[in-house]
């Protein structure tokens, strides 16, 4: 909402920040001003209340005739209060401004009077009084409860926190006493059906978790548990109530959504640990609820119950063991939580034969048979829905849990969610494969529960549910299994495998396609499967299985897809290619890989990166206009590449002295940054070591200088090396920056001055375009042409200067034994270098650092 002409919160703002420079106000002095400024709060907050407790108050706009008599109010208001207000042009009016002035006022005011009610000091002559403070309270209060935008009452509750803060702690009964009175009767409200109708049952009851956070946080210490435990036995008791009472629905959901906020809530986190059972046991019971609202409510519970026992993951999508607990502990701390579950789960699923106290116990289990009759496919009725809704949670709580020593107490458990690998939800099958391994721990069960898997999903009267169930939750065990007990696991259980490769020559699912290759990674690649079978199988099927393949085949189904443009089946095609890499013939799909390559969708990522690393093995069967015409196609666009491709594709067309070209200059320039990945400038610095023939182009020089003053230490090094080993295959070869670069990483001295080192750099720079780079390159042609022929030869006495220089940083006696010997050299060069200065040529600033370096050496000589 607007004042007459502008919007106010500004002006309260203003004024909170003036009164909050004092912390007392005295009658004689303040009386007067203080309840002005109450009122005008009030007054304020009266307006904009009907905006902020709206149903919807981001897209409510009052009636002309209520903004007129409500700006008519606020404005005699304001006369009373402030004088000489200027005229100015009204602002337009919209119901995005209306809603946000309206919340802002609202925090705004509520600050005011939360600083002033705080000032109270029953001996000091306060203008508070505690009348003044009970009316108040109770107006943040109703506002706190009332309203439904979250700005308005997210903020208020903060004010409110701070004068509950100070009124727990008042040594007047009057005052102390009245948090507990409060408390007392927000807990009748929620709980009683007609007082409950005046707070908002969307929105997660809006602000009254707040309010009754407010009160029981700041609490003293001994105050606090008292007040907890009764809160929670009273929400706990109106969150029992049956849905089917439509008089108390209302309570129960608002008892569901103050509960969430209290088992969030950090600062009574211990206290309310002990009533961990009850909430789970009442979340389990409206995750199957009809009414939408209980059970979107008893979801967000279970969901706080979680985070509050196990701790936030930091990646939701992946549990780690930090945020797990051990099923010993966990029913050790809540051991009523146990027989609630297990209850749970024996009245949604099939019955057991005989008790499961032991492995072999497990072995007698009939999965085939304990499907719900109501899941086994076409529509699901109410009852299995309802298991649905309830199972989640549960395998939500076990997925968080593990077996650390006693196996067989919690052996019951394996067993019901072995009966659960036939399930009709997906999702839930692949829980029931992440929670199973994490519930065996002996050798024995696991291979009893191996074997019940693999022979069910071999069963002719199973269902694609069960067998994919079966064989998801077979490999999840297998992968988790020690390399230790792998071997023997794998033996006992194969003749099960083997029976399941005829199911391919079906028309099964992908996913149950899927499974049975994944497992071939144990139980290949001698698998015994007979003639008929075998010629059954398509070529991909037999290279999943690790059968025996003939590579030429492989390579001509390659080519079929390559020309065909199917990319999903080409993807197992080059895997099986690589694991063939030993043989010569794969070296003749380098056509059809050459042009995956090519592909920049980064949904074929993996297909291009394993066709990159199979080009890469057979790098030596690449002719040189295969190269060059990966080179012109690729380093154009290869940035266009997603980032983990970068570094195997920059390989790929490397190495630097096949091309001796700007391009792959260029390339490997432009890897070298600082700003590319630390993957990419490590790729850059290994292909530059892999280079050790040929005449670089000069940009190469420029790669190795930014690689060897690299923030990473491996690509350091690597530049290092480079030096290192071009100075011992060609000592005639002059690496001048990359003798400087090594200088710079291995031989620094924190002594030397830097001006003097950046001279030192660019004039060795200078010196490798000079004499070390190729002068048919037309850039350098222009170079070169600056110069005089004798002023080229200067430069090569430079490295004598370089001597030098290495010698000084290394502190070494060399530079006072041969400073005669080395000082008509240097006066020689820098005679040569003089006139060149003097010309004066924006262009030669290396020209310049050179002749500087040499004036400085020659006077410390």
């Amino acid at each position: 909402m607007q004042a007459t002409t502008r919007p106010v919160h500004g002006m309260l703002h203003c004024l909170f920040a003036l009164l909050s420079r004092h912390t007392h106000f005295e009658e004689g002095r303040w009386g007067r001003l203080v309840r002005r400024v109450l009122d005008l709060c009030v007054a304020a907050c009266e307006i904009v209340f009907p905006v902020v407790k709206q149903v919807a108050p981001e897209g409510y706009m009052p009636p002309d005739s209520e903004i007129v008599l409500t700006l008519q109010q606020f404005k005699s208001q304001c006369e009373k209060t402030t004088t000489g207000a200027g005229d100015s042009p009204a602002m337009p009016v919209t119901a995005q401004m209306v809603v946000f002035c309206s919340w802002r006022i609202v925090k705004e005011a509520t600050f005011i009077m939360a600083h002033v009610l705080t000032s109270y000091s029953p001996h000091s002559g306060s203008c508070v009084t505690p009348s003044m403070i009970e009316h108040i309270s109770e107006y943040i209060t109703k506002i706190v409860v009332e309203s439904r935008h979250l700005g308005a009452f997210e903020k208020s509750f903060l004010a409110l926190q701070q004068i509950m803060k100070f009124l727990w702690v008042q040594p007047e009964p009057a005052i102390n006493g009245l948090p507990r009175a409060w408390v007392d009767r927000v807990l009748l409200q929620v709980t009683d059906p007609d007082e409950s109708s005046r707070f908002c049952l969307t929105r997660r009851s809006a602000g009254v978790p707040r309010y009754l956070e407010a009160l029981l946080t700041t609490a003293p210490p001994l105050e606090m548990p008292r007040q907890v435990e009764k809160v929670m036995l009273t929400l706990q008791q109106a969150a029992d109530y049956s849905e089917n009472d439509e008089v108390r629905r209302r309570s129960k959901i608002h008892a569901l959504n103050v509960l969430r906020y209290l088992y969030r809530c950090s600062a009574i986190g211990q206290l309310v640990h002990v009533h961990v059972p009850d909430g789970v046991k009442t979340s389990l019971a409206g995750f199957c609820s009809r009414v939408w609202s209980v059970q979107n409510a008893s979801n967000l519970l279970f969901t706080a119950i979680i985070a509050r026992v196990f701790g936030v993951p930091a990646d939701p999508m992946h549990i780690t063991r930090k945020n797990c607990l051990s099923y010993e502990e966990f029913f050790k701390r809540f051991p009523t939580v146990q027989s609630l579950l297990l209850r749970t789960l024996d009245d949604l699923l099939p019955a057991s034969k005989q008790p499961i106290d032991s492995a072999e116990a497990i072995a007698d289990l009939d999965l085939v048979s304990c499907s719900h009759p109501g899941l086994s496919g076409g529509k699901q009725d109410a009852g299995s829905l309802q298991c649905n809704s309830t199972l989640y949670p549960i395998l939500l709580l076990l997925e968080r849990l593990f077996v650390s020593e006693q196996e067989q107490r919690f052996l019951p458990f394996l067993a019901q969610a072995l009966k659960l690998c036939g399930w009709n939800v997906m999702k839930m099958r692949l829980m029931v494969s992440r929670l199973v391994p994490s519930l065996i721990i002996h050798q024995r069960t696991r291979l009893v529960v191996m074997t019940k898997l693999l022979s069910t999903a071999s069963d002719k009267n199973s269902s694609t549910n069960l067998r994919h169930g079966t064989l998801s939750l077979a490999h999840s065990i297998l992968t988790k299994c020690s390399s230790s007990e792998l071997g023997l696991l794998v033996s006992e259980t194969k003749p099960y495998y083997e029976t399941m490769i005829p199911l391919l020559t079906a028309n099964i699912p992908y996913e149950l396609e899927r499974c049975i290759f994944d497992l071939s990674t144990f139980y290949g690649p001698d698998l015994k499967v007979n003639d008929e079978t075998i010629e059954k199988l398509g070529i991909v099927q037999k290279m999943n299985l690790g059968l025996p393949l003939d590579v030429s085949q492989i390579i001509q189904c390659l080519q079929k897809c390559v020309n065909c443009e199917n990319w999903k089946a080409t993807e197992p095609i080059v895997q099986c290619l690589r694991r063939h890499v030993s043989d010569p013939t794969v070296s003749t799909s380098k056509d059809s890989l050459i042009t995956i390559v090519k592909l920049k969708d980064p949904f074929y990522s993996d297909l291009v990166n394993d066709s990159i690393l199979l080009l890469l093995d057979y790098k030596d069967y690449l002719s040189e206009s295969d190269r060059k015409n990966l080179l012109s196609s690729l380093s154009e666009n290869f940035f266009d590449y997603p980032e983990e491709l970068q570094p195997n594709l920059l390989r790929l067309l490397s190495p630097v002295s096949d091309y001796c070209g700007p391009e792959i200059g260029n390339l490997l320039f432009t890897c070298s940054a600082s700003s590319q990945s630390e993957q990419l400038r490590l790729s850059a610095a290994r292909c530059l070591l892999d280079d050790s023939t040929g005449r670089p182009h000069w940009t190469i020089f420029k790669c190795v200088l930014w690689l060897a003053l690299d923030d990473n230490g491996e690509v350091r090094k690597l530049a290092s090396e480079k030096v290192a080993r071009s100075l011992l295959s060609d000592p005639s070869v002059t690496l001048g920056p990359m003798f400087a670069v090594q200088m710079t990483c291995d031989h620094i001295d924190s002594s030397y001055p830097t001006e003097q080192l950046s001279q030192l750099y660019t004039s060795l720079i200078l010196e490798s375009l000079l004499e070390v780079c190729d002068f048919s390159d037309e850039a350098m042609v222009d170079e070169a042409s600056l110069f005089e022929p004798t002023e080229l030869n200067t430069f090569k006495d430079s490295r004598l200067l370089v001597d030098v220089c290495f010698s000084r940083l290394q502190k070494n006696s060399l530079v006072r034994t041969v400073a005669g010997e080395l000082r008509p050299t240097l006066e020689r060069s820098r005679d040569f270098l003089q006139p060149i200065r003097d010309k004066n040529i924006r262009s030669l600033d290396n020209c310049f650092g050179l002749y500087s370096s040499v004036v400085s050496i020659l006077e410390q000589l």
